[in-house]
This record gives structure tokens, C-alpha cells and sequence, in this order.
């Protein structure tokens, strides 16, 4: 075997064994398996975990009737986490940001449901179909009472997406309050336009944003890799 061979055959061996870690690239969603979702929705290039010490007092965290909420769809409500025993104040309150805008993030959510036998493929596959007109990127976690105690004015103020090549800062346009099946705060999904002035707000080329929130006194920090935010359709954020 010559060595050229020998080379491309390693080359496509070790494709194939990235695209194995990655099933966004190498299955359709519908043969997702729950441990694909779960990688999707917490260790992947959408998802990031961010955890902070809590400055505020935890409430019984019911949503708002005054704050601006969009009503619960099944296919977009927060993923199921491991409970935790942990005391926040002394390990501190984890909060999981994705990129909710993603058809790859869209997916895995309306693949959970259908795993967990509470919606029809069939209607799982137009919910991901429901392609957000504008960038979103949402927030759950184990605590969500900063959330319900702040602005949604002040929690737009707080918070943005920043391109790092023109750091220029996108601010969000809305602010909305997802609540869980018990009716509490469960998720804020933020929405940031693709465009302003005729111009992307994200420029062609980009490579990395960083997403930031003002949460109390701490701020929410995560940085996407846009390179990384790769589906078997293309570029998918």
C-alpha cells in the first residue's frame, strides 16, 4: 500500500471518528438518542454552562403576569437537568445558555419531547420548520429569580451580542419569560436583529461572538465559535 493511500484512508478514518462525537453532523435528528440531545444541549458548539455566586434570595419563582412571556410550546421549554443537592450559595447557581435561534438547538429540543413521549414526530418536525426570523439565544437554570426580579428593560439593557472582529455590540430588541409546566419562570429567551441598516449585524466572515448578561451584580459570559456551529446543512445560528 502506497504511503499517499495510507494517508488518505487515516485522513477519512479520522473524519469519521470526529463526525461519531458530533451527531448533528453524522445522524438525522430524528435517530437522535437522548445522550445526542443531552451533548447538543449542554456540551456543544450552541450550548455553554455558565456558574455564578448568587447575590440575590431565592424566591418560589413565580413568572410575572406583568412581564412580557410567550406562551409555553413543549418543543422550546427548558431541558431537564440533573437535580442537584448542592447548596448555590456554596457551590453557586448554574445557568445554561444556547443558541436558541439554531435549527441543530430546534432539533434537539423537539427530539427530547418526542423521546420522552410527549409530542407526535410529526409535530416535532414543524416546530423546527419555524425558522426564528431573527438571532435568539436563550437562558435557563437552576435558579431563575434574578429573572423574575428584574426589568425586562433593564434585562435588555444588560445584555448583548458581540462580534469579535467589529465589537460592536448587537443589543437585544425583546426579552421574553418562558414559563415551565408548573407555570414558573423556566427560561428568558433574548432576540437580537440579523440586520440593521440594510447591514448584517454579524459580519460575513465572522468567527467568534460573545454573548453577555448583567444578572444582579454578576454577569452571564459565553463565547459561541461560529466555525464550530456547523450542521450537515451548513452554517446554522
Amino acid at each position: 500500500m502506497s504511503r499517499t493511500i495510507r494517508f488518505i484512508l487515516a485522513v477519512t478514518l479520522c473524519s469519521a471518528l470526529l463526525m461519531a462525537g458530533e451527531p448533528w453532523k453524522s445522524k438525522n435528528y430524528t435517530q437522535w438518542t437522548k445522550d445526542d440531545v443531552t451533548q447538543i444541549l449542554e456540551d456543544s458548539p450552541w450550548a455553554a454552562s455558565v456558574r455564578v455566586q448568587p447575590t440575590w434570595t431565592s424566591s418560589s419563582n413565580p413568572l410575572l403576569d406583568s412581564s412580557p412571556t410567550r406562551d409555553r410550546n413543549i418543543f422550546s421549554a427548558p431541558a431537564a437537568r440533573k437535580d442537584t443537592t448542592e447548596d448555590p450559595r456554596l457551590s453557586g447557581v448554574v445557568f445554561h445558555i444556547v443558541w436558541q435561534s439554531s435549527r441543530t438547538v430546534r432539533q434537539a429540543q423537539a427530539r427530547s419531547v418526542v423521546l420522552a413521549g410527549k409530542g407526535k414526530p410529526e409535530e416535532a418536525e414543524k416546530y423546527v420548520n419555524q425558522q426564528p426570523a431573527d438571532y435568539e439565544v436563550a437562558i435557563d437554570g437552576e435558579d431563575m429569580t434574578p429573572f423574575r426580579n428584574t426589568e425586562p428593560a433593564e434585562l435588555r439593557a444588560g445584555t448583548a451580542l458581540t462580534p469579535k472582529s467589529s465589537k460592536r455590540p448587537i443589543a437585544p430588541t425583546r426579552v421574553v419569560l418562558i414559563p415551565d409546566a408548573r407555570g414558573y419562570l423556566g427560561m428568558a429567551i433574548f432576540t437580537f436583529p440579523k440586520t440593521e441598516g440594510g447591514q448584517p449585524t454579524i459580519p460575513p466572515g465572522e468567527k467568534r461572538v460573545e454573548f453577555t448578561c448583567k444578572l444582579a451584580k454578576n454577569v452571564l459570559r459565553a463565547n459561541f465559535d461560529l466555525t464550530k456551529m456547523m450542521s450537515r446543512e451548513g452554517a446554522d445560528f
